[in-house]
């Protein structure tokens, strides 16, 4: 468990912390889902001992937080599906992602909350801004790249458990239309099932063109 001090980031003194992480850079099939996070103006930040990195949480553990995270935060997943990854390239579709759940939830803390956006402040996991900046309206939001955020500042965890825990459903809602694949299982990442799924029955509409030929071309499977 963890107390709010045990976070390494601080909120500078005025300042709301709006957390993005992203899930789904990695694997050969289903979407990008990008995460953006605000704690609700009153909430307790003593009252989230069991959020951490999403990686080092079961399942679980992960879906009774992301209950908890639902309803306590103003937060918005945003999707990039299969044909627009395809279509933009991974960088931008995986910025397209981080671009639309942060500038959702800039505004869902705008109107819901009251919150100034002048007073707002993105923190990004990893080490590059969000391309082109994100904007309420005209007022550009202030950023801040931190390299291993989802450890160190509580609401990229918030952000990190939220996407890792929506893309799973999404990629479990996928297995049932797709049984063969395994995608409950590993998520649509290139493993030695998975690979001997796509050399018996070829891909399916979910699988990034791309990424599965590289895959497969590796392992020595012609499409």
């Amino acid at each position: 468990m963890r107390t709010p001090k045990d976070w390494a980031f601080q909120p500078p003194t005025g300042r709301v912390i709006i957390g993005v992480d992203e899930v789904g850079l990695g694997p050969i099939a289903g979407p990008i889902a990008a995460c953006a996070v605000v704690l609700k103006p009153g909430t307790d930040r003593m009252g989230f001992a069991h959020v951490d990195d999403s990686k080092k949480l079961n399942e679980q553990t992960r879906e009774t937080l992301a209950r908890t995270l639902q309803d306590r935060t103003h937060w918005s997943v945003a999707w990039v599906e299969v044909p627009e990854y395809e279509r933009l390239g991974h960088d931008a579709a995986h910025q397209q992602a981080l671009r639309r759940a942060t500038e959702e939830t800039i505004r869902r803390a705008v109107h819901l909350s009251g919150r100034d956006p002048r007073n707002l402040l993105v923190v990004v996991d990893g080490n590059r801004h969000i391309d082109g900046g994100v904007r309420y309206d005209t007022t550009p939001i202030e950023q801040l790249a931190l390299v291993k955020a989802d450890s160190r500042c509580l609401e990229v965890a918030m952000a990190s458990i939220l996407a890792k825990h929506l893309r799973d459903r999404r990629m479990i809602e996928l297995d049932a239309i797709w049984p063969w694949f395994g995608f409950a299982r590993h998520k649509g990442y290139g493993t030695e099932a998975h690979v001997a799924a796509l050399r018996e029955h070829g891909p399916c509409p979910e699988h990034r063109p791309r990424p599965t030929h590289n895959v497969l071309a590796k392992k020595g499977v012609t499409p």
